[in-house]
């Protein structure tokens, strides 16, 4: 792993403790250098720490086609949400309130994030297409029964 190994490239001691120069730490063919420092490495590493922190700080790329899926499937997921309260789930026991809270929170979130996070959108209206499937197939399977 990347951070593994400049962990073994840092100096142990003297005046460039903790400088990444020293490539013996991971290359034993290599001489040591000793313990003085060269800037050299540290200062590319530094380079290469600054560029991945401002890559990662950027927004996640959009994707125009997994935007279009989500509001498909966050379509799908707040008129199966619709039909289910309109079928009167919302007046059933605690648990079943419970997730149907929990589903709006969700269908909320995912709403707000579909334009800057569609695969969060996503995943979010998935998860509540599977909890409204698992309803319906509880309630299906309670009319079998009777």
């Amino acid at each position: 792993m990347i951070w593994d190994h400049l962990e073994r490239r840092r100096l142990k001691s003297g005046p460039g403790h903790a400088l990444w120069d020293q490539p013996s730490g991971v290359f034993p063919q290599v001489d040591s250098h000793g313990d003085q420092p060269s800037w050299y490495y540290t200062e590319r590493v530094v380079e290469c720490l600054v560029t991945a922190a401002n890559l990662v700080s950027r927004p996640p790329l959009r994707s125009e086609m997994l935007t279009e899926l989500a509001s498909e499937l966050l379509n799908e997921a707040d008129h199966l949400f619709d039909r289910e309260l309109l079928g009167g789930a919302g007046e059933a026991g605690p648990s079943l309130r419970s997730s149907l809270q929990t589903a709006r929170a969700s269908l909320r979130r995912a709403r707000d994030v579909l334009s800057d996070r569609p695969g969060t959108a996503f995943v979010l209206a998935s998860d509540v297409l599977r909890e409204l499937e698992q309803l319906a197939a509880a309630r299906q399977d309670v009319f079998e029964v009777e």
